[in-house]
């Protein structure tokens, strides 16, 4: 026997509200309230809280729209609601539970549509058909005949340890709470996101935040620009990079931008704002304000390079004159003056992107650009997603602190709660234990000397 559980509290995520203006007394038709704006007919309302007793669903009438401050009803309550209870508009007023042998295999349904028990957290199923496989959830509007996606699978045996629906459930039985309008389920996955950017920023080099052999590109004639990947952790420096390479060549050396920006003396680049075409004497750039007033430019059309004399450099239109182009040049193209090509030797990072320099020449380009990283979190969303910090049990104490906050400070920090202080003792504890399995090699400098660079060079001993 298993019993499978649906959040209420996930109706109400920006919710349309207003609240009753007067007593709705039980078998009444219609309900008073201070604003009918949003509401319309066959709608489906909770009046009062989820989990509250004395809640109660009902529909708005399917042809009387409401009017002034009246809302009519498609039946009469059963309860009686006080003045200033808060009304509800929620999207969908039942349930159906479902189960599947595999995450992706045939759903059937278990049971008929269930209505949501508006007077608990929860909507709750009891399986006594099934010893294995899994389960899905989803809303249903019985007015419009409307549903929601389906959730996660949830196993037959539960949710790991690791997993967020483990988490946040354990959370919540530990502090005593349930889900409201105040403390939702979606708050909680966005505090197990928090805890974990939190704790991703304590140490760099996690060991389960490690990439490896990346491919982030084939390396072109004519580039020397890449954007990281969108998982790479601090895209403002290389302290997150372990190594590049292109190729099966070694690993390039790190310059930063100053250093990097030496290599570029006299060497200016530009992309094509129009393109040109066969054939004619000009060409529109981004920008020409670098290049001089005559020269020879250089672009590589499908890793073929094409160099261009110009005679006259128009700053104020950012054209070329040029002499007639002998193949098309897209926009965006690169355009080079007074670069090189060669084995790339050296990189940068700056403001998101991977540089590299030489440009490579003929002889290798198209081979990839591996590259070894530190990784940012991998953000969870739903209650399947696993946790994958090797002391993933501090989340539940980061949880359970963040929950006493929200119902029990007015959302202040308590600095002194203990599940706290026992968060940043097991954080403090994963820390010192973590090992990355890279070796890194220390350079002190001392009175200006970087040792590390002397430890390379071979002196002349006689």
């Amino acid at each position: 026997m298993r019993t499978i559980k649906i959040s209420n509290a996930d109706l109400l995520e920006d919710a349309k509200y207003t609240s009753l203006s007067s007593q709705a007394t039980a078998a009444g038709g219609t309900l008073t309230v201070y604003s009918i704006s949003d509401f319309a007919v066959d709608k489906a309302l909770l009046i009062g809280e989820f989990g509250q007793e004395g809640s109660e669903i009902i529909k708005t009438h399917a042809t009387t729209s409401p009017s002034g401050t009246t809302i009519t009803l498609a039946s009469n309550l059963v309860k009686s609601h006080p003045k200033d209870t808060k009304v509800y508009i929620i999207p969908y007023d039942q349930v159906q539970f479902y189960h599947a042998t595999t995450t992706t295999g045939d759903k059937t349904q278990m049971g008929s549509d269930t209505d949501i028990d508006e007077e608990s957290a929860e909507t709750t199923y009891t399986d006594t058909t099934y010893t294995s496989g899994y389960y899905f959830t989803r809303f249903y509007n019985s007015i419009d005949n409307t549903y929601s996606d389906y959730s996660d699978p949830i196993p037959y045996g539960g949710f790991g340890s690791n997993s967020v629906g483990y988490v946040i459930d354990m959370a919540m039985k530990e502090t005593k709470k349930e889900f409201s309008d105040v403390l939702t389920y979606d708050m909680l996955v966005n505090e197990i996101n928090a805890c974990l950017r939190f704790v991703r920023g304590k140490l760099k080099r996690w060991s389960n935040v490690q990439e490896f052999d990346y491919v982030l590109d084939q390396q072109n004639r004519g580039e020397y620009k890449w954007a990281l990947p969108s998982t790479y952790y601090d895209p403002n420096s290389n302290r997150s990079m372990l190594q590049v390479r292109v190729g099966d060549d070694i690993a390039l050396d790190y310059k930063d931008k100053k250093e990097f920006n030496e290599y570029f003396d006299d060497v200016n680049v530009t992309q094509v704002a129009t393109q040109g075409e066969i054939g004619e004497t000009s060409l529109v750039l981004d920008s020409t304000a670098d290049f001089p007033d005559e020269g020879t430019i250089t672009y590589y059309i499908s890793n073929t390079a094409y160099s261009v004399d110009f005679s006259d450099n128009d700053k104020d239109t950012n054209t070329l004159t040029t002499d007639a182009l002998t193949v098309q040049t897209p926009v965006d193209t690169n355009i080079w003056y007074g670069e090189s090509e060669d084995t790339p030797e050296y990189y940068s990072i700056w403001d998101g992107y991977l540089y590299i320099w030489p440009l490579c020449g003929s002889t290798n380009y198209g081979k990839n650009i591996y590259l070894d990283f530190y990784t940012e979190i991998v953000e969870v969303d739903s209650d399947a997603d696993e946790i994958t910090l090797a002391r993933f049990d501090m989340i539940k104490h980061w949880l359970k602190w963040q929950i006493r906050n929200i119902t029990e400070n007015s959302g202040q920090p308590n600095l002194t709660d203990g599940d706290f202080l026992l968060f940043n003792s097991i954080r403090s504890d994963a820390i010192r234990r973590e090992a990355s399995g890279q070796k890194y090699k220390m350079k002190p400098f001392i009175n200006t000397i970087d040792y590390g660079r002397l430890n390379n060079i071979d002196f002349d001993k006689s």
